[in-house]
């Protein structure tokens, strides 16, 4: 019976091992179309980032990074600091490249601003005639002005008057009186030490503001500024030669909260002493300080 039934089983047999076969193919098929869809859907994630890193480090390079430049440029412009156009951005034909343009006309127009205002500055507060400190410069020494800032509070104040200047422009012309001053500034600049402020307030008054110093060292300037001004022989004309002395006060002590105008007067009283004294020579009324 079994030989006479099993051969029977043969197709059957066949038909699945067919069926098996076509099912593996199928599947080998399928496996194969999901591996061709996984590489290709893997390069485009890959191309889609490496483009997208493309674009971030030209976005960086041509957009961020120019921009961050022209911020810090214009922070710098306000700080008052050097800016230099970066040389990737010159002459780029793009709008950054003009943003940049714009920055170095800016920065040309705040120069000139600067130049413009130190000009009016030093014009203000300089005199004129003799290239000293004028009286502007001189009353503001005492108002904590930024320019002024680096005064110690306690300071020495010399205050001088040519002696008989009047007398000069009377006699020889506002000319030679005009001589006379600049002869007088130059040897008060020439004598004081670095840092000294040397002012002329008035017609013939002068002074000078000396930090640093005690009573003595104080005293010992004003002195040494008469002689060199009496040893003076100044050439006014050709043929005039005029020598000059000057009477001089002197005071010590702080320039703040008020102090300036107490020093002040404490010197011009000293000045007017010197006068009554019999000029050329040096006086002092205050308590010294030592």
């Amino acid at each position: 019976m079994t030989d006479a039934i099993v051969p029977t089983f043969a197709p059957l047999e066949e038909i699945r091992t067919s069926y098996l076969k076509i099912m593996t193919e199928k599947s080998n098929e399928r496996l194969a179309d999901a591996s061709r869809w996984l590489t290709f859907i893997t390069l485009i994630v890959a191309s889609g980032m490496l483009i997208y890193v493309v674009l971030l480090l030209w976005a960086h390079r041509v957009i961020f990074k120019p921009l961050l430049q022209a911020r810090y440029n214009i922070v710098a412009l306000a700080d008052d600091r050097t800016i230099e156009l970066p040389q990737a951005f010159r002459n780029s034909g793009t709008e950054l490249d003009e943003v940049f343009k714009a920055l170095g006309v800016l920065k040309t127009r705040l120069a000139e601003r600067r130049e413009i205002t130190a000009s009016l500055r030093t014009h203000a507060l300089t005199d004129g005639l003799t290239g000293l400190l004028n009286r502007r410069a001189f009353d503001q020494i005492g108002d904590g002005k930024i320019y002024f800032t680096d005064l110690p509070d306690v300071i020495g104040l010399i205050l001088l008057d040519i002696d008989h200047f009047k007398s000069v422009n009377d006699n020889y012309g506002h000319a030679a009186g005009d001589t006379v001053l600049r002869a007088v500034a130059k040897a008060l600049t020439t004598h004081v030490r670095r840092g000294d402020l040397v002012a002329r307030h008035g017609g013939e008054e002068f002074s000078v503001v000396l930090s640093g110093v005690e009573f003595s060292q104080l005293y010992s300037m004003a002195e040494k500024l008469r002689v060199a001004i009496s040893k003076m022989t100044i050439e006014v004309s050709p043929s005039i030669f005029l020598n000059v002395t000057a009477s001089f006060g002197i005071a010590f002590g702080p320039r703040e909260n008020g102090g300036w105008t107490e020093l002040f007067a404490e010197a011009d009283a000293s000045l007017y002493e010197a006068k009554r004294a019999g000029r050329n020579c040096v006086r002092c009324l205050m308590q010294k300080i030592s």
